[in-house]
C-alpha cells in the first residue's frame, strides 16, 4: 500500500468516525439530562427528608462527595445513605464553635529604634 493510499484510507476511517460521534451525541446528551434530572429528584426529597440540613448544604456537598469518592461506582442512593451519619455528625462539630467572636491578634507594630551603628564592626 502506498502513503498516499494509506492517506485517503485514514482520511475515510476519520470521516466514519466523525459521523459516528456526531450522531451519538444527543444520546450522550439525552442519558446526562436523565441523570441529572434523577440527582435533582434524589437532592430535593434528601431535604424534604432531612430538613435540618437545608441551612448546612456546603457540609452535605463535601460529606456526600467524599463519600462518593470512597466507593466509586456506589448508586447515588446509597452514597446519601451512608453520608447521612457523617453529615449529622460534621454538623454538630461545627454546631459547636463559636464563629461570633473572634481574638484578633495586633496589627500594631512599635516603633523599632535603630543603633547608629547599623551592624557595623
Amino acid at each position: 500500500m502506498t502513503p498516499e493510499e494509506k492517506r485517503v484510507l485514514i482520511d475515510e476511517i476519520k470521516e466514519i468516525v466523525k459521523e459516528e460521534i456526531i450522531l451519538a451525541i444527543p444520546d450522550i446528551i439525552g442519558n446526562l439530562m436523565r441523570e441529572q434530572s434523577v440527582i435533582f429528584k434524589l437532592n430535593y426529597q434528601y431535604y424534604k427528608d432531612h430538613p435540618e440540613f437545608t441551612d448546612h448544604k456546603d457540609v452535605v456537598r463535601a460529606v456526600t462527595e467524599a463519600t462518593e469518592g470512597s466507593h466509586p461506582g456506589m448508586s447515588y442512593e446509597k452514597i446519601l445513605e451512608l453520608a447521612t451519619p457523617k453529615i449529622r455528625k460534621q454538623i454538630g462539630e461545627i454546631g459547636k464553635l463559636d464563629m461570633k467572636s473572634a481574638n484578633r491578634p495586633s496589627r500594631s507594630l512599635p516603633r523599632l529604634t535603630m543603633k547608629p551603628d547599623h551592624g557595623e564592626l
